[in-house]
C-alpha cells in the first residue's frame, strides 16, 4: 500500500502538502508511560516521519 493511499482520509482533510509536511518533522517523546507511549500510537498514525522516544 503507498503512503498517498494509507494517508487517503488525511489528504482530504488537510491537503497533500500539508501531509508532506508532517511526513518530514522530527519529534521526541520524554516519557515512554501511559501517555507518552499512547502519543506516540497517535503521532505514527497520522504519518509524522521520525519520532524518538526517551
Amino acid at each position: 500500500m503507498s503512503m498517498e493511499a494509507y494517508f487517503h482520509r488525511q489528504i482530504q482533510l488537510w491537503g497533500e502538502e500539508t501531509q508532506k509536511s508532517l511526513q518530514k518533522r522530527e519529534i521526541a517523546i520524554i516519557g515512554c508511560g501511559g501517555l507518552g507511549s499512547s502519543l506516540g500510537i497517535a503521532l505514527g498514525s497520522t504519518g509524522i516521519g521520525t519520532i524518538h522516544l526517551v
